[in-house]
């Protein structure tokens, strides 16, 4: 059964690249090294990161924003 989610294209591309980078990483590495690899994988994918700042509300500009905490 194949299902069609309203998201399905975006979240797919996130878990790849979430995989991607496991797979070439391993595990033992602090979460910094993999929120680093992360973004750069993203970043490939058209991904554009926008840090948090508490003091700044987040107005998102592109249809492909992604935060990063």
């Amino acid at each position: 059964m194949t299902e069609k989610f309203l998201h399905g294209e975006l979240t797919d591309g996130i878990i790849r690249c979430f995989y991607k980078v496991y797979n070439k990483l391993g595990y033992g590495f602090l979460e910094k090294v993999y929120e680093n690899a992360l973004k750069i994988e993203l970043e490939k994918l058209g991904f554009i990161p926008y840090p948090i700042n508490p003091k700044h509300p987040f107005h998102p500009r592109h249809p492909r924003s992604i935060i990063i905490l």
